[in-house]
């Protein structure tokens, strides 16, 4: 906090502070940090929609589809659903107008509880 004064942000401290060389180092750093959790954040959304896409597919086609999580571009699989996730994921991001996200936000601890509940619920009763 002493450092940081009464810079604004932390990269206007990280230039002060270690010059141009040491901001780019940073932010490089920085950047690579975040890389993990948006990868284990689309690895988890694929996860998660794949059985729920594969359910409503049987239901439409009503026959036994078995999971796999193969590289199969042929029939439907768990690559379609990265490409899936990918393009909404891009085309969500390129939004100009984020009021709706801060909106749906201020739930984010009501969504966060349910979703612990059910974790819960599923442990325990899948004893």
């Amino acid at each position: 906090m002493k450092a940081a004064g009464e810079d604004m942000d932390y990269t206007e401290t990280l230039k002060k502070t270690f010059g141009k060389r040491g901001w780019y180092a940073g932010m490089y750093i920085f950047i690579g940090m975040l890389t993990i959790p948006i990868m284990i954040f689309f690895q988890l959304l694929a996860q998660f929609l794949y059985p729920v896409i594969l359910v409503v597919i049987e239901i439409i086609n009503g026959g036994d589809k078995e999971m796999s999580l193969d590289m199969d571009f042929t029939e439907f699989s768990y690559s379609y659903t990265c490409v899936i996730i990918m393009v909404y994921l891009f085309l969500l991001t390129n939004r100009r107008d984020m009021s709706i996200f801060i909106k749906i936000n201020t739930f984010g601890v009501i969504f966060t509880m349910i979703i612990i509940c059910f974790i819960f619920y599923v442990g325990l009763t899948g004893l």
